[in-house]
This record gives structure tokens, C-alpha cells and sequence, in this order.
């Protein structure tokens, strides 16, 4: 396999040929499809503080390894621990600072104002939940040169200008991207799923269509049945554990700790991956889907993001793997979505297998029973075409009163025990056949209660404050005669010296509900 030397940059692409080991390799070739989006080659730094009229340019190594180091430093006097991930092999440049920091658990988390205060930041805000970023002064020659004899001739190639003692304005800032983590859990797993710049997210990519999802979080199996009705309740988490999941993969996992020297050495490595399979789109045992998944149109929403804005990963997919589609590929590279939910069970032990199985029968029947509402309402409506959408809501709401358990009532009744023990076929026959007489049980009781149900109201709705409307007899013919006469609610209101619309318009309703109900009795025949 040829060795790559190269040069990449996050927003930018520099390419340049080198050397690997000192054995002189070919110029590396821009991957295709580069070449036709300029917007890509551009050279710009963080762009967090653009709005504020801050300069935070890109950071030649020198500058950015004595900040980082410098920064990690203070910050360490602040927090329990502090520290950043593996970068990805052969940057020339760098756009921010991404550090990580835990609290100490016996003291109170610091503040955005402490940390800035401590770091002479000139501006910072929260930039997105438990990310802050902080705007810190460009370091000057002296200070550099001072820690590193050879810092001050390395980084004069690319900012010569911008890192001068007392340089004129605009001032340069560093762009910190600081993540607060809120357990060792969280900052030990994000240091393993950022490590490497796009390696975690090569994985993903290969591993995706086996039913395996790598987060920010952990590794999690998705149950396939589950997968099209609610993709989160589809996850079961795996491990949380970095190294474990490293073994379970097939990596290395004392590698993975370590920085990769070139493009090819982690191209390499993520090739030992035993889900690795770089002739998968010409396999013979691949399914239709398969070939679909690794397409340029069909790649998961986020891999076809990063195929337009991540270089190696771009490299990855559409270089490397044809390059080395003839490669033989990983033991398990060819195995069913079964095949792997078996194998993880037999990889994590019984435990594992015990929670998939509990939370696949669990969040079935909860898809099955929200399932449940939408066809009693389609069969509803079949049966009853001219019912309007207002009896329609309120048909549903009448028959979840019925048919959900309540736990004021200590006996069940028959329905409640079909719903309960998810019988329902049962629930939508019983459902179909009687929600007329549901729909009247429901107005009556929302008529006798409507005081209840408008104080419920405004206990669960915390910007409500009104006072319950009492109505009288006479405030009935009021409205009556109002309503009959085209009036508006605000002349209502005005008229009958009330507060609340809402509890207006209930109240509205329970009074023709009540009409429609005496004239139906006064039109029933003597017996």
C-alpha cells in the first residue's frame, strides 16, 4: 500500500505532496468532485464571533499546540479535568480550540464569567447547550518563541503579519469552543467519538446499515421492527465504554489512542474494522438495499452532509474504497441485521439480549396502541362520513375516557381489560359500534363538570390567572340572545361583565348541547 503525506484543513482543503517514513510518495490528487465547489477551499477560522467584530483567523500548528497548552493549563485550575481529543492526522492549520472540562463534583460548577475572566477573554457567550465559546487574545512571537525556539520561524510562513508584538489593529483572537460535560461518562465517551476528526463517522457509515448506531452518547442496536414508527425508541444502548466498543468492532484499541501520522496509516487501521467491506456495492450476497445504501443519493442524511463538507470523509467513500475494492474484507462484513443482533447478544452476555427483548416488546405496544387511535378514527369516519371534525375530536376524547385505565376506578371495566391486555381487536369493534352513545355520555358529563374541567385548565396552563366566570340564569338569555343576534365574543364579554373567553365558549357550547338535547325530547312521540 503506498503511504500518503498530506495536508488537510476543516474548512478548507490544502493538498500537498510529501513523504511517509521517508520513502518519496506521488502528489496526492484532489478527490473529485472538490475541484467543482470552490466554497469548500476557502481559508477562514472560527466564525463564532463574526457578528461581534472579532478577527479569529486559522492558527498555524505553533500557535495553536502553545494555546491549547496554555489554555488546558488554566482551565485545569478551575476544573477536575481538562483535556481535548486526538486531532486527525497532518493539519497545516487549525480554525478553533475544542476543549473538554468536568466539574469537580464537591464544588459548584464555574461560571461562563469565571472562565472568562480567567482566560482575558474578550467576548463569549453560550453557543449551543453546554458548549461556550470565548473569544482569547492571539498570543504574541515572544511568548511562543519564548516556550519553543522554533515556534517563531514555523508559524511566520502563514501569519507572519498577525503575530507580531503590539500588532496594529485588528486585533487577533482565538476562537475556544469550550463543552462543560456534566459526568466522567459523557467526557470520556465525547473524547472517543470526536477522536480523529471523521474516523467515529467513517465507522458509522459502515457499520449503519448493519443496524449499529454510533452518538454522542454510546453504541446502540436498532430494532428493525421498530425502526420506521420511531426511530429512538428503535435504539437499545450497547456500551458506553470507548475500549469495549473499540474490541467490539475488531480495533485496536491501545492504537485508537494515539495520533495517526498520515491519512493512509488511518485509512489503514479503519480498514481492520471487522464490518469492513469495501466491495459491499459489488458483492454478490449484498441485498438490493445494500447497493442502494452506499449510493451517493441514498447515504444517510448525515454522511451525505459530510460528503459535501467533510474532506476525508468524502476521501474515504469516494477514493479509498474504490481504490481498494479487490482488498479482502472483515470476518463479520457480510453478516444479516439478525446475524449481528445475535452476535451482539453473544458479545454482550444474556443481560444485553434480556433488556433488547423487554424494550422491543415495550415500545411495540406503545407504537401498536398510538396506532390504535387512528384506526378507530378511520373506521369511524367509514362508518359515519358526514361527522364533523369538531364530533370527531370530541367522539376520540369520549372513547379514551372509556377505554384507557383510570386509577380512580379500582375495578376495570371489560374494555379497560381489552386496552390493558392489548387485545385491541376487541377495543376497535366495541369502539365502533358504541361511540355514539360515548360521544352524549362525554357532553353530559362535560356539561355537569365544566367548572372542574376549566379549573383543571388553568392548573396545568401556567400563564392562565382568570378567575372562574360565574354564569346566572339571566346571563343564559343574555348570551342566548347575543349569540342568536350575531354578536361577537368581545361584545359578550362586554355585555355580561366577564373575564375569561375560553370559559365564554364553554360555556356556549354546554348551553346548546342542552338545547339540542330538550328538543330532541320534545320531539319524541308519546308512548
Amino acid at each position: 500500500m503506498i503511504g500518503l503525506s498530506y495536508a488537510w484543513a476543516v474548512e478548507g482543503l490544502l493538498i500537498r505532496s510529501g513523504a511517509a517514513n521517508g520513502v518519496p510518495v506521488p502528489a496526492y490528487q484532489m478527490p473529485a468532485g472538490l475541484a467543482e465547489k470552490p466554497q469548500l477551499v476557502i481559508v477562514m477560522g472560527g466564525s463564532a464571533f463574526k457578528e461581534h467584530g472579532l478577527s479569529t483567523p486559522r492558527m498555524p500548528p505553533a500557535v495553536y499546540h502553545f494555546a491549547l497548552k496554555q489554555i488546558e493549563r488554566e482551565l485545569s485550575t478551575l476544573f477536575q479535568r481538562v483535556a481535548h481529543c486526538v486531532e486527525g492526522p497532518g493539519k497545516t492549520d487549525y480554525g478553533d480550540l475544542d476543549i473538554l472540562a468536568l466539574p469537580d463534583v464537591d464544588k459548584p460548577v464555574p461560571s461562563l464569567n469565571e472562565v472568562g475572566a480567567l482566560l482575558n477573554a474578550k467576548s463569549y457567550y453560550e453557543l449551543s447547550n453546554g458548549v461556550f465559546a470565548q473569544a482569547i487574545p492571539w498570543p504574541s512571537r515572544s511568548s511562543i518563541t519564548s516556550s519553543n525556539s522554533q515556534a517563531g520561524s514555523a508559524m511566520g510562513v502563514t501569519c507572519d503579519n498577525a503575530i507580531q508584538d503590539h500588532a496594529q489593529p485588528p486585533e487577533l483572537y482565538i476562537q475556544l469552543d469550550l463543552r462543560i460535560c456534566t459526568s466522567q461518562q459523557e467526557f470520556t465517551w465525547r473524547l472517543f467519538a470526536h477522536a480523529h476528526g471523521d474516523l467515529i463517522n467513517i465507522i458509522s457509515a459502515m457499520i449503519r446499515h448493519k443496524g449499529l448506531t454510533i452518538t454522542d452518547q454510546a453504541l446502540y442496536l436498532r430494532i428493525e421492527d421498530l425502526e420506521t414508527h420511531n426511530k429512538k425508541l428503535a435504539r437499545v444502548e450497547l456500551s458506553q465504554n470507548p475500549n469495549q466498543v473499540l474490541r467490539y468492532l475488531g480495533l485496536d484499541p491501545s492504537r485508537f489512542w494515539h495520533p495517526f501520522w498520515s491519512l493512509d496509516e488511518m485509512m489503514t487501521y479503519i480498514a481492520t474494522c471487522r464490518f469492513h467491506n469495501p466491495a459491499r456495492v459489488n458483492s454478490a450476497d449484498t441485498t438490493e438495499l445494500d447497493r442502494e445504501d452506499v449510493t451517493r443519493t441514498t447515504l444517510h442524511p448525515y454522511d451525505n452532509d459530510r460528503l459535501d463538507k467533510r474532506p476525508i470523509f468524502q476521501y474515504w467513500f469516494q477514493t479509498y474504497l474504490p481504490a481498494h475494492i479487490n482488498d479482502a474484507h472483515g470476518p463479520s462484513a457480510h453478516l444479516t441485521r439478525d446475524q449481528v443482533v445475535r452476535d451482539v447478544f453473544s458479545f454482550f452476555g444474556p443481560e444485553l439480549q434480556a433488556k433488547y427483548n423487554q424494550q422491543k416488546a415495550h415500545h411495540t405496544t406503545i407504537i401498536a396502541r398510538s396506532q390504535l387511535w387512528t384506526n378507530i378514527r378511520t373506521r369511524i369516519l367509514a362508518s359515519k362520513p358526514t361527522i364533523s371534525n369538531h364530533d370527531l375530536h370530541d367522539t376520540v376524547k369520549a372513547l379514551k375516557r372509556e377505554i384507557l385505565p383510570s386509577p380512580s376506578e379500582t375495578t376495570p371495566t371489560p374494555l379497560q381489560t381489552a386496552y390493558s391486555s392489548n387485545d385491541f381487536a376487541t377495543v376497535i369493534t366495541s369502539a365502533v359500534s358504541t361511540h355514539t352513545a360515548a360521544l352524549s355520555r362525554y357532553r353530559h358529563w362535560l356539561k355537569a363538570n365544566q367548572a372542574n374541567v376549566e379549573l383543571d385548565k388553568r392548573k396545568t396552563n401556567p400563564y392562565s390567572n382568570s378567575e372562574l366566570d360565574v354564569y346566572s340564569a339571566e346571563d343564559d338569555k343574555v348570551l342566548t340572545g347575543l349569540k342568536n343576534n350575531g354578536a361577537t365574543w368581545l361584545e359578550v364579554l362586554h355585555a355580561l361583565g366577564k373575564k375569561s373567553k375560553s370559559q365564554l365558549q364553554a360555556h356556549w357550547k354546554g348551553l346548546q348541547i342542552e338545547a339540542k338535547e330538550q328538543k330532541g325530547k320534545e320531539n319524541v312521540p308519546p308512548g
